[in-house]
Formats: structure tokens, sequence, C-alpha cells
């Protein structure tokens, strides 16, 4: 769910797919969620590894055990579901408490696919592109992930007008 910024349940829906173009193996999900402005489609999902405390990317090589069937996962994944699997991990508990007594707030299993959205915004990735491999509408991405500030705001266009230049 971190690595892919997905919903509980769209662990059960992942597939891989090979794509005759670019010769690549890729994650897609054919989890359709209905909303009141319609429905996703499914769709290619682009992976975003998680950066330790080192600044290293981890390589958890997930796509390949995937293929491979090394990666034994639950027969039904939910948001119940993972919410009781990361409740029973002493580390998750650890991890609520630290996020608790620093930041002041509470984390759940969707905390995965925030970090995922933030972590896209931070690597400079469009919303929209972000939202696509989501699986959400570009207002539902800026509704529920709200990281422009003015702050970042100015940097990004610093950053655009550096770009500029090259």
């Amino acid at each position: 769910m971190a690595e892919l910024g997905l919903r509980p349940i769209e662990v059960n829906y992942l597939q891989v797919l090979f794509d005759p173009i670019t010769k690549e193996h890729y994650w897609h999900c054919t989890y359709i969620k209905k909303a009141g402005n319609g429905a996703t489609e499914p769709r290619r999902i682009e992976p975003l590894p998680l950066i330790d405390r080192d600044g290293k990317e981890i390589q958890w090589n997930l796509l390949e055990r995937f293929s491979s069937n090394l990666l034994p996962l639950p027969e039904k994944v939910d948001g119940e579901a993972a919410g009781t699997y990361l409740k029973r991990r002493q580390s998750w508990k650890d991890l609520k408490e630290v996020m608790r007594k620093t930041q002041g707030s509470n984390i759940t299993c969707y905390s995965f696919r925030k970090y995922y959205a933030l972590r896209c915004h931070l690597k400079l990735i469009d919303s929209g592109s972000a939202s696509l491999s989501m699986g959400h509408s570009i207002e539902a991405h800026h509704r529920n992930y709200p990281y422009s500030k003015k702050s970042t705001t100015t940097n990004a266009f610093k950053a655009a007008r550096e770009r500029a230049l090259i």
C-alpha cells in the first residue's frame, strides 16, 4: 500500500501486466471505485519506493516477488483487515505513538496512501499524474491532499524558472 499508494481493498485487484512497447512489466489495478462523480477506471499504477533514514531507496522488489508468487497476500484485504493486521504489529504501535507525540496526529492504514501522495508532491510529480496513478479525479486529489501552500507554491515557481534557464 505504501509503495503503490493503494487503498487497502485494491490489494485484492492487483495484476502485473506486460507492455509490448516498452518491454516492461508494470502494476495494474482492476478495482473500480464508484463515487458520486462516477467511477474510477482500471489503471496502471506507478510505484514510488520509500526512502530509509539514510536517504536510500528501499528495494522491496515487490513487482518481481508478486509475479513469482513470492509475495503472499491475504485472501481478502479491506480497510478493516489491514487495520487489524497493523494494530497487531509492535512496529505499528511504536510508530503510532511517535506520530501522536511528535505531530499530534493519528495514523491509519490510509496513511500509506496519504504518504504516497505527499511523496509525489515532494518529487514534483504533477497532481494530474499522481491522481491517475492513485485512481481518483484531480479534484479529489486536491481536496484530500492539499499540499499547496504559499511556501510550496513559491518554491515550485522558483524551480520552474531555474529549469527554464537550462
